[in-house]
């Protein structure tokens, strides 16, 4: 291995250390909240949106919580008694708007149908479906590069295989250079001395020809 071989291999040693505590604590955090899928669901006027897993059964993973006075009661609304709820915000920025602003999750909430708009479905923003897909999506992209894990070290062993038998490859072509080199000179000695003469008469051997490919480098 060269200076510059070593060189690359330390930097990728410590680049797939780093890499390896990265990973590790990706899947810590993953590990650590409800296992996705999850969706929104809610009621607008009564809290908003709200985020849940959406598989065996309902875990609640983010909503607004409702405003208390400072006995820690509920907030009720004077005219009808209702229970005051919060409402989350998201950072919003619709077609032909310069800047982006917080919007109420009431207003960018998206109806279950026509007749029943106030039973939220989804919510139409983009930090809103990143929140609700982000853990799906770790899991995809972790998932992959398992695979290419598996395939790396596939790859890393069929490389190695072709290693040893490039190198046995090369000792048999050194090996080869060697015999060839000893066969050419012992066809230089005896073309040096003999003109042919003495061969025999059905050996047809063209010694000037013979001379001239050991002699000048010559095609035979």
């Amino acid at each position: 291995m060269n200076a510059i071989q070593s060189s690359t291999a330390q930097v990728e040693s410590r680049t797939g250390s780093l890499i390896g505590e990265q990973l590790a604590q990706i899947r810590a955090d993953l590990a650590a909240v409800p296992a996705p899928p999850w969706r929104w669901i809610g009621t607008r006027g009564s809290g908003g949106p709200q985020l849940v897993t959406d598989h065996s059964g309902r875990q609640y993973l983010l909503r607004a919580a409702k405003p208390v006075d400072e006995h820690g009661d509920e907030i009720l609304e004077p005219e009808r008694g209702y229970v005051v709820y919060g409402d989350l915000e998201f950072r919003d920025k619709r077609d032909g708007e310069r800047f982006s602003t917080m919007r109420a999750g009431n207003q960018l909430a998206v109806g279950r149908t026509t007749y029943d708009p106030d039973s939220i479905v989804d919510v139409n923003n983009p930090v809103a479906r990143w929140l609700e897909r982000s853990a799906a999506h770790v899991q995809i992209l972790l998932a992959e590069i398992d695979r290419l894990s598996v395939e790396r070290q596939s790859t890393n062993a069929a490389l190695a295989d072709l290693t040893v038998g490039l190198r046995a490859a090369e000792a048999r072509v050194a090996e080869l250079t060697a015999l060839l080199g000893r066969a050419r000179d012992e066809a230089r000695s005896l073309v040096t001395s003999t003109d042919g003469d003495d061969l025999h008469d059905d050996a047809e051997l063209p010694v000037g020809e013979i001379r001239r490919v050991l002699f000048q480098g010559g095609e035979l």
